[in-house]
């Protein structure tokens, strides 16, 4: 059930999860 979750340390460009780069964007602001 947790097979779509990325492994720790998975570079931002390999993530097909837009929501994942919009949250960092957000906690650096």
């Amino acid at each position: 059930m947790t097979d779509y979750l990325p492994l720790p340390g998975t570079p931002i460009e390999e993530l097909d999860t837009p929501c994942i780069v919009v949250d960092l964007d957000l906690a650096e602001a």
